[in-house]
């Protein structure tokens, strides 16, 4: 998972699109999205450590 402004040279969106706005988004790369089984529009939440 990454978070940037510009899409970095080499990188390629598979689906939906680049981050805008001040919404908190993330990126992810499509083999971590199948482990976690995890599709557009899920929601996260993190938690930090303690």
């Amino acid at each position: 998972m990454s978070y940037t402004d510009q899409l970095p040279l080499g990188n390629q969106m598979m689906a939906g699109k680049w981050i805008e706005g001040d919404t908190p988004q993330i990126s992810m790369g499509t083999g971590i999205a199948k482990t976690l089984k995890l599709k557009m529009c899920d929601q996260l939440t993190f938690e930090g450590c303690r």
